[in-house]
């Protein structure tokens, strides 16, 4: 027997009475939209896990990311301040050093200053002294 054939003689079997006439609510139609129905909500239910889901792993994320942000800020803050005790630390002694120096520096520099005053006023008067006798003797 065809599909057709069995199609024929449920229909002819129920107009004759022998079967009893399909429940609205058991005809296909009615099972699909139920199955529809059940697989929308199958489906609602699973986006809605998956959304809180990744709602969680974002958070956690988020989470993880400001430890680790706090932890950098943590770190920076104390090579700053290492940076800095270090950094004091040698311009204390640069600064002693640079003072000591100057010190030094700026006896010598006086000194120097003096030796070559002295050579220019001497080199000075050597000079004028020299034109003098050229004037004189330009004079004669």
């Amino acid at each position: 027997m065809t599909l057709v054939g069995t199609q024929q003689l449920v229909k002819y079997m129920r107009r004759w009475g022998y079967w009893e006439p399909i429940k609205p609510e058991d005809s296909i139609r009615s099972l699909m939209r139920e199955g529809r129905e059940n697989v929308k909500d199958r489906v609602d239910d699973v986006k809605d896990k998956v959304k809180d889901r990744v709602d969680d792993v974002k958070d956690l994320m988020k989470d993880r990311v400001d430890d680790v942000r706090d932890k950098v800020k943590d770190r920076i803050d104390d090579v700053k301040g290492d940076v800095k005790g270090k950094f004091t630390g040698i311009k204390g002694e640069f600064k002693d050093a640079y003072s000591g120096w100057k010190d030094k520096n700026l006896e010598n520099l006086k000194g120097d200053a003096t030796d070559v005053k002295d050579q220019m006023t001497g080199a000075w008067g050597d000079y004028v002294k020299k034109v003098e006798e050229r004037h004189k003797l330009r004079k004669k």
